[in-house]
């Protein structure tokens, strides 16, 4: 966990190599066995976990800001918001809040603009109703 001079500033933020390196050395060489993984975690937080979500995503919303839930991969949709960090991991938003939202809309990635169009097709306007 970060402890710097800026760890009360919007939560708690975490150093991706320490944790990397934490389940490394937790699940002895094998983080991506996911019962290992799973153990050594339930066990860090003290109870059983249960995976919630397929292949999880962390998305963001319209104001850049991180959404409560995990979604699926496949209900998300790669978008590139122009002051995004070029070292930071790809920036993700519900395929449904893009489709809905102009400014998200906007920041899909052209390989993804297809997604979108699907959705729109697939989604009924409200004159339609």
């Amino acid at each position: 966990m970060y402890s710097g001079i800026l760890s009360d500033f919007l939560g708690t933020k975490w150093w991706r190599a320490g944790v990397e390196t934490y389940l490394w050395e937790s699940t002895k060489g094998d983080p991506f066995d996911l019962k290992k993984l799973h153990a050594v975690i339930g066990a860090a937080v003290g109870s059983a976990l249960s995976p919630t979500v397929a292949e999880p995503v962390v998305c963001i919303d319209e104001n850049l800001q991180e959404l409560n839930d995990l979604y699926p991969l496949a209900d998300a949709i790669r978008i590139q918001p122009d002051d995004w960090p070029p070292f930071a991991d790809q920036a993700w938003t519900p395929q449904i809040l893009a489709a809905e939202n102009p400014r998200l809309k906007a920041l899909v990635i052209e390989q993804d603009r297809n997604r979108l169009e699907q959705e729109d097709q697939n989604t009924p306007k409200a004159q339609d109703k």
